[in-house]
């Protein structure tokens, strides 16, 4: 059972709070080793008629976590509840520099409803490569047109990218074994979360928005063979993680045709539902192909 120990501090991305903008309520307790996928925190934020609700997660050295992208101006009342409890009121202002952003009927614009225009570029592997070509990507993208990418969670091997990743997404199972399907997604690697954290704070500042790609083929780490059990532990994790980025757009995979040998259509599909159900800030989401296009005709909910 786990225990909360200490009341929460606040911690704010920006000195200001604005719509489109993290928020984050960060609180001490036990430290955990393992088995942290899911821990039983969650808040509620609410502005007038609208209720948010947000699931927390576990952040390593007993830290616990909730995110919260507002977006709307005005007053929000939350309440924590779980592990720990707390009540709060966050003012937000609006934001005229929103990177949230979002599909109105056949276009794109931000969150003060200027047009977008994305003119992307990918690159599969940003996260899984040494520092100091991290540093040299990105000066090159600040330096480019670019205004958003497309990259992955998972290592991906292809052509120019057969190194090994120095973070793999999840702790082994067994720690004397090789890493090739001895993941545990009940355990995420904290070192590769936070690691991933960073390139997205960095492209946030270059204005870049992130695709980032859930899933895809080419491994040869058994990433694409985990159980669908383990699909949803990992979306799990990432969508509490991750979902208050602003600038974040979810791409369920790359070529995911060509998973079709490991997942079913119907996994595809219940991973879509779970992946617009739990992420309560609606970014962005598609599915790219290599051969078959995906069916974006269905409800999400």
């Amino acid at each position: 059972m786990l225990v909360g120990l200490s009341p929460a501090r606040v911690t704010r991305f920006l000195q200001q709070m604005k719509t489109d903008t993290m928020f984050e309520l960060a609180f001490h307790g036990e430290t955990m080793e393992r088995d942290y996928w899911d821990v039983p925190l969650y808040a509620t934020f609410r502005k007038g008629d609208t209720c948010t609700e947000v699931h927390g997660f576990y952040d390593g050295e007993g830290r616990y976590v909730i995110r919260f992208l507002p977006k709307e101006e005005g007053v929000y009342d939350y309440e924590v509840r779980g592990l720990f409890q707390k009540k709060g009121q966050i003012k937000v202002e609006r934001n005229p520099d929103s990177k949230f952003i979002r599909a109105v009927g056949t276009h794109f614009e931000d969150g003060a409803q200027r047009p977008f225009f994305p003119f992307g570029t990918t690159v599969y592997g940003l996260v899984h490569q040494e520092e100091s070509l991290i540093d040299k990507t990105f000066k090159t993208l600040g330096e480019s047109p670019f205004n958003k990418i497309r990259f992955c969670v998972f290592p991906k091997h292809y052509d120019y990218n057969h190194n090994e990743p120095p973070y793999y997404p999840f702790l082994k199972k067994d720690p004397t074994q090789p890493i090739k399907n001895n993941h545990d997604a009940s355990s995420p690697n904290l070192e590769f979360w936070h690691h991933f954290e960073k390139c997205l704070l960095r492209l946030l500042d270059l204005g870049i928005q992130a695709d980032v790609i859930l899933f895809h083929p080419y491994d040869r780490w058994g990433l694409n063979e985990l159980s669908q059990e383990d699909n949803f532990k990992y979306l799990d994790y990432a969508l509490a993680r991750l979902s208050a980025f602003p600038h974040l757009w979810w791409s369920i995979a790359n070529e995911y045709d060509l998973c079709l040998k490991r997942k079913s259509i119907e996994d595809f599909y219940r991973m879509e539902q779970f992946i617009a159900s739990r992420d309560p800030f609606h970014h962005l989401l598609s599915c790219h192909n290599c051969f078959h296009p995906y069916d974006f005709s269905r409800s999400l909910f």
